[in-house]
């Protein structure tokens, strides 16, 4: 079954129609995130001749910049998740290795 949705998003007072798999609310969030953006642009000092092209994109480098720190930092979690886990059978292996060895000496 297709979950598409038909959306008209507003972003700058540029309307856009755009099919996605998401809810209303999201890409309204997503809409909202990206003028919160473009106002974080023009508040830091750019140039008022600047375009608004140029200023969506000033905010994607903003929202690049974010991601790929996000995305870092989640990937370096998951590797420490990952060595946890190994750690953790690790030592589950070596407790069971003990109880049997444990119990052939009982």
């Amino acid at each position: 079954m297709d979950d598409t949705k038909k959306f008209q998003i507003s972003i700058l007072g540029e309307t856009i129609r755009l099919n996605s798999d998401e809810s209303l609310d999201h890409m309204t969030n997503v809409s909202n995130h990206i003028e919160e953006l473009v106002r974080t642009v023009n508040k830091s000092g750019v140039s008022p001749d600047m375009s608004p092209a140029s200023r969506l994109l000033f905010a994607m480098v903003l929202l690049t910049d974010d991601y790929l720190k996000i995305k870092a930092k989640s990937e370096h979690q998951a590797a420490l998740l990952k060595e946890a886990e190994i750690s953790r059978e690790t030592a589950q292996k070596e407790l069971e290795d003990f109880a049997f060895m444990f119990d052939k000496n009982k």
